[in-house]
């Protein structure tokens, strides 16, 4: 599935035990209609959603996508 904001692969998330479980992303709105991959949900969408702009926006969005990103290591395969 491609992400609506960045038309990049939405990650597919697995279990432990390698089964697949989630490849439908996240909810994009209010930025954009459709389903968008992590990065985009943190970096843009939740902040936006938060009503948080500039520095605060960024900070806030690289906060999110680390921790994210540590989730979706341990729960993404590489196909």
């Amino acid at each position: 599935m491609e992400c609506c904001v960045c038309k990049g692969e939405i990650e597919k998330k697995y279990t432990p035990e390698g089964k697949m479980y989630w490849d439908s992303g996240n909810n994009a709105q209010p930025l954009a209609e459709g389903r968008c991959c992590d990065k985009c949900d943190c970096m843009l969408v939740i902040p936006m959603r938060m009503g948080l702009t500039g520095d605060r926006a960024i900070a806030t969005g690289v906060q999110l996508w680390l921790m994210r990103e540590g989730e979706t290591n341990e729960n993404t395969k590489d196909e």
